[in-house]
């Protein structure tokens, strides 16, 4: 099963990926983009020509290593954050393929946890040092969650939502916490 963690930056997905990687002992964690940026990739992109076309065999590649492997894994961002801050930031990312054909490969073997959190909560959490580089994300934390949230209508993946900011994601917490 590949466990997908999305959301906007600050919500709360480090911790929650914390939490659930000590509730669920050995199972591996990956960062989205560095999935992105392995030695496997790295000739996949050298024998495919634009970045869509590298991403696409790379999503594939890692699809096919969780089926025939049979392991469990949390990818920290997949492919959903690469179509949201793709659309906000890069000018656009193709959503019909990840809703012609992404979407199938992952049905059987995906669920996805959208990590969200009260916009003011965001902002508080982007630490002052990051504020600077994060100015986007800040002016742009709505936009983004509707992205998402647009993304959750039109999937057919399992998908759990998780407000960091409200009163059930505390009592989560301690349940993971007290099981772990």
């Amino acid at each position: 099963m590949i466990h997908i963690f999305e959301g906007v930056d600050h919500a709360g997905k480090d911790t929650v990926i914390d939490v659930f990687k000590k509730y669920f002992r050995d199972i591996p964690v990956f960062d989205g983009f560095n999935v992105y940026d392995s030695s496997l990739t790295k000739d996949i992109k050298r024998h495919l020509k634009s970045p869509e076309e590298w991403q696409k065999a790379i999503a594939y590649e890692t699809i096919n290593f969780c089926r025939q492997t049979n392991v469990d894994v949390i990818i920290n961002r997949f492919t959903w954050s690469e179509l949201v801050y793709g659309d906000m930031f890069r000018g656009g990312a193709d959503w019909s393929f990840y809703f012609d054909v992404m979407e199938e490969e992952l049905k059987d073997i995906a669920e996805i946890f959208y990590i969200t959190a009260d916009t003011d909560d965001i902002k508080e959490r982007i630490n002052i040092s990051d504020r600077k580089k994060s100015r986007k994300i800040i002016n742009n934390i709505d936009n983004l969650k509707r992205s998402y949230e647009a993304l959750i209508e039109k999937t057919e993946l399992k998908v759990t939502i998780i407000d960091t900011s409200s009163e059930e994601y505390k009592e989560l917490i301690r349940k993971w916490e007290a099981a772990s």
